[in-house]
């Protein structure tokens, strides 16, 4: 009897914690109640919840990012002392290739002028030629210990870095050639001695582009102090390109306002001058229709004097009556009557 009470104590067990399961909303459940199905078909819901999950990925990466670059900073957290000697190794970083470069460089030209230094044009052009030989040498090894350290923020210096980096090692293999002839004129050293000596140029500028591009701290100040120069460049010259910008709108809108006006003038002109023409052709035929109105004029009189019948002889009666007329007019024209009186008489 014990074990089948056992046996009913289990199976009521697990039907009530079925019933309990049953009666708990599962996860499809649980999201039918956040997301309720009320969309009709055809119209996809927005996932709410994996566009949250993205925007939390992001402003993690964003906050990773910004403390990866707040640990570069790492100058403020450096010791009094350790930066003192940081400061010692870097200068003579920056002085040391240009150093070994003076001296190497007045060794060559010693030894290829067979001498000190003279005034004359073999001896000087040797020096001059073999000094700024090894001065760029020095030089493209600070360039490219520059390049490097750009090189890691920016890829556009990555040309650059290539070419520094190039150059260097040409201008040293060219400058390690001539010192082993130079050392090997001058005894019979062994050939360790002679490596040594040739390679410890080189190695001195090797060293100081590891130098320069390693211990050379950042500091969060300075970033953010370079940050704010960078925006206010940034504005300011935005800000001239504007004005740049509207001063070459403004003399292309003089320009064409000067060559609108200069095509109207000529227009006004050639009109103007069109207009003269007209007149001038007006006025010349005008005359030539008087000119030859008084040509013709004293042709057709004459003609018509000839063509017309003579006169009527008067009559007494009409004599008398002029006569009258004549003696009655109060102006007096005794010229006038005088006159056809004579004419009466002849």
């Amino acid at each position: 009897m014990g074990w089948r009470t056992r046996l009913v104590a289990l199976r009521r067990a697990l039907v009530g914690h079925e019933d309990q399961a049953a009666s708990q909303p599962g996860p499809a459940d649980r999201a039918n109640q956040t997301h309720p199905t009320s969309l009709p078909s055809g119209v996809l819901e927005p996932d709410v919840g994996g566009e949250t999950y993205r925007q939390d990925l992001e402003e993690h990466a964003s906050l990773e990012r910004y403390r990866r670059q707040i640990d570069e900073f790492d100058e403020d957290r450096e010791p009094l002392l350790g930066r003192l000697i940081r400061q010692v190794l870097v200068a003579v970083a920056y002085v040391g290739p240009l150093v070994v470069a003076w001296v190497v460089g007045l060794e060559l030209g010693d030894a290829f002028a067979g001498g000190g230094w003279r005034w004359d044009s073999y001896n000087v052009g040797m020096h001059v030629v073999s000094l700024l030989a090894e001065l760029l040498t020095g030089g493209l090894a600070l360039a490219s210990a520059h390049a490097l350290k750009k090189v890691l923020s920016d890829r556009a210096y990555l040309a650059r870095c290539v070419s520094a980096v190039v150059l260097f090692v040409l201008l040293s293999g060219g400058s390690c050639m001539a010192l082993w002839w130079v050392i090997s004129q001058h005894g019979d050293y062994p050939l360790w001695v002679q490596l040594s000596r040739v390679i410890l140029g080189p190695c001195v500028d090797v060293g100081a582009i590891v130098v320069l591009a390693t211990l050379e701290f950042r500091s969060l100040a300075k970033h953010l102090q370079t940050i704010h120069q960078k925006a206010d460049a940034i504005h300011q010259l935005a800000e001239a390109e504007i004005r740049l910008r509207e001063a070459e709108q403004a003399a292309l809108n003089r320009q064409r306002e000067a060559e609108q006006f200069l095509e109207a003038r000529r227009l006004y002109e050639e009109t103007l001058a069109e207009m003269s023409k007209l007149q001038m052709r007006g006025t010349l035929k005008m005359m030539e229709r008087v000119l030859r109105v008084v040509e013709t004029e004293p042709l057709s009189t004459s003609s018509s004097a000839l063509m017309s019948p003579p006169p009527k002889p008067l009559s007494l009666l009409s004599f008398s009556q002029k006569q009258e007329q004549v003696s009655g007019d109060e102006s007096g024209q005794p010229g006038q009557v005088e006159g056809s009186g004579q004419q009466m008489r002849r």
